[in-house]
């Protein structure tokens, strides 16, 4: 790992552009008891400043086994605060920062790296990215790491489109958001920690034409997860065995990507309401083992399982397979936009990448294809008949 040793003096800046007073400010230094209004913290932790340096502090909190896995959050750093720093507009900061190739910046005069301190001066990895995008892998103490490695616990990763001749151009082929917008999540995998828990990192940028370095240090919190839907539901499950028709119809011209199909979610409101829980509390309760997932076709095939792929006859198949026509599943998500199901139809790929729906696909339309799916807990017991039936 290349490692540098600069020796400059620091500025702190908050993030949202909250910056350190000037030693001509008003506002006093804070006292023994008081948190400084830039950094947050007491004793005051701001750096010193210094024209060759820009520290910005984003928070960013995590929900305790909720968005404490890829998805995360998104994060953003004021573009144009940066770009001013390196004496650049905002366009001209996207062109200097390049693109990646097999994940080595090119095409760039900034350079984007991870770096940490020991024994109280800074030490830089030059490695713009282990992950698909600028950013990185991290352990618990914020240094460089892989994603199957088994220290690794969190990660950044740039959403900006790079490589474009501008920014405009990539907005116009399709980028949302920000610049220096991030991914912020953490490995699910390798997830342990708890609510309270907090954790520390810093990415840098580098113009060693200038001397100037931007310090991005990203500040987790874990917090506990507040559901939105308590409260809306009976707190005890009701007894029984209760049936969900869940007839489902889609036609194959009408296909505007391949796997589209249709999805259906108003059926779990019964769901959550026999078995007297949220979204999150049923998750939970499915992972903890207190609620069975299992499916059951016409022909009397039974298993544990969300997801089915069937073929014309309605017979048990895989994804992929020869004969494989519908896919019926759904999802057992721990938020309210995670709890759906979903019918499509299996695609095939021509030469050129385009798809198009084959034989065994055409082979079903105007069939009802079905299962039922079986959600049982207790003396609780939810079957969702879903049966879709394709139009040309």
């Amino acid at each position: 790992m290349k490692k540098i040793l600069m020796m400059l003096a620091a500025a702190t800046l908050a993030f949202a552009a909250c910056e350190k007073p000037n030693n001509d400010d008003p506002t006093p230094d804070p006292q023994p008891g008081e948190k400084c209004e830039v950094c947050g913290q007491d004793p005051c932790q701001c750096e010193p400043e210094s024209e060759f340096e820009l520290y910005i502090n984003t928070d960013v909190k995590l929900q305790h086994e909720i968005t404490t896995t890829y998805g995360g959050a998104t994060v953003s750093v004021d573009t144009k605060k940066v770009a001013e720093f390196f004496g650049m507009t905002e366009n001209e900061f996207y062109l200097a920062m390049g693109s990646l190739e097999d994940g080595a910046q090119v095409n760039n005069t900034l350079l984007f790296g991870i770096c940490y301190k020991d024994a109280g001066e800074w030490v830089y990895d030059f490695i713009p990215s282990s992950t698909n995008n600028f950013g990185h892998w991290m352990t618990r103490e914020g240094l460089n790491s892989e994603w199957g490695a088994e220290d690794v616990f969190m990660y950044t990763e740039s959403t900006c489109w790079w490589g474009y001749e501008s920014i405009d151009a990539a907005i116009a082929d399709g980028m949302t958001g920000g610049v220096l917008d991030f991914a912020f999540g953490c490995h699910p995998d390798r997830y342990n920690a708890n609510v309270g828990d907090k954790f520390s990192a810093t990415e840098f940028i580098f113009d060693a034409a200038t001397q100037k370095t931007c310090y991005l240090t990203w500040n987790l919190e874990i917090v506990d997860y507040i559901d939105p839907e308590a409260g809306n539901y009976p707190t005890s499950a009701t007894a029984g065995t209760f049936d969900i028709d869940v007839p489902l119809t889609f036609s194959l011209a009408g296909q505007t990507y391949d796997y589209e199909g249709v999805f259906f979610e108003t059926e779990f409101e019964t769901v959550k309401e026999k078995f007297g829980k949220t979204t999150y509390q049923l998750s939970k309760a499915i992972s903890a083992g207190e609620i069975v997932l299992t499916y059951t076709l016409p022909d009397g095939t039974t298993a544990e399982g969300t997801n089915v792929w069937l073929n014309a006859d309605n017979g048990l198949t895989g994804w992929g397979a020869e004969d494989a026509a519908v896919c019926i599943e759904w999802f057992a998500g721990s938020t309210p936009d995670g709890l759906y199901g979903h019918t499509c139809a299996m695609p095939s790929y021509d030469d050129a990448g385009a798809y198009y729906y084959g034989d065994a696909v055409k082979a079903a339309i105007g069939k009802p294809i079905s299962v039922k799916f079986t959600i049982a807990g207790g003396d609780t017991t939810v079957n969702l008949n879903v049966t879709t039936t394709l139009a040309e």
